[in-house]
């Protein structure tokens, strides 16, 4: 593992692990973003290597000798005797007896079809399906490590359900049957409820809300089918003082469900861009 690797590996546990302080040290925020740009851009590069030598493997494989396209069409002793009908052979073989000269003339059509070089597609075709699964592989990695550190490493936390939680019935009335509240986190209450006003009652759907005490809903929306229910907010100075505590002002979080839990996601706040002369 190289430097970078070593301080990217470290930035990204400050910022995204349980004890995560990176977003009070504005020059760590940076060099983390630095850092993961960087690492993109050479997964993008390599990709765009393996291009490359799939195209010079392919024109390396066009320009060798006996691929024309004179070699591919070209009719092969082999190739009549192929096309002879099976009848006709069969009635030649019924009306004639076995001769010597008539062996002599099969032996050597085997011995000219065992001869007869094979046409070079079948070469090409390996070369030109390597190249093509190499770029393959290396997009669908760089796509996958991009799309894994965005989602992934950003989880800040996991919110189980909470059986003694205080359900805010000033808000939401009495607690239906179905619906569950979650750990609190940084001052937040979260919760789920079954809903059947946008949906059937076979099927209800899932909606998941965020709250503050002094505030009430701030944020939350309901899943569909395989689509989980989820809420986004900014940190602000209007949020809980826990909340402010853990994450700067303008730090993304966004919730959600997977399951029996809620699963919180965190991006630091974008650098303020610096002052031009």
């Amino acid at each position: 593992m190289s430097e970078h690797d070593d301080e990217l590996s470290t930035l990204r546990a400050r910022a995204y692990g349980p004890g995560a302080d990176i977003y009070d040290d504005a020059e760590a925020v940076i060099r983390l973003r630095e850092l993961e740009a960087r690492q993109r851009d050479v997964a993008e590069r390599r990709a765009l290597d393996a291009e490359r030598i799939a195209d010079t493997a392919a024109e390396d494989v066009d320009l060798a000798p006996g691929s024309g396209e004179a070699d591919t069409d070209a009719a092969t002793p082999a190739d009549v005797v192929d096309s002879v009908p099976v009848s006709s052979a069969a009635a030649a073989t019924t009306t004639a007896p076995p001769t010597e000269e008539g062996d002599q003339a099969r032996s050597a059509a085997d011995d000219e079809r065992s001869a007869t070089p094979r046409k070079p597609w079948s070469r090409r075709r390996l070369t030109v399906v390597w190249a093509v699964s190499l770029i393959a592989a290396l997009v669908v990695g760089a796509a996958m490590a991009t799309s894994f550190q965005a989602v992934v490493t950003g989880q800040v936390a996991v919110l189980n359900e909470d059986p003694d939680g205080a359900w805010p019935e000033d808000m939401l009335g009495a607690r239906q049957e179905g619906a569950v509240i979650f750990d609190s986190f940084g001052g937040l209450t979260l919760l789920t409820t079954p809903e059947t006003y946008l949906a059937t009652t076979e099927n209800p759907m899932t909606c998941l809300y965020i709250f503050v005490e002094r505030m009430g809903y701030i944020g939350g929306s309901c899943g569909a089918g395989p689509f989980p229910p989820t809420g986004t907010m900014f940190v602000t100075r209007e949020s809980p003082q826990p909340l402010r505590e853990r994450f700067e002002d303008g730090t993304a979080l966004r919730f959600e469900l997977d399951g029996s839990q809620v699963r919180v996601y965190a991006a630091p706040p974008a650098p303020e861009p610096a002052d031009t002369p």
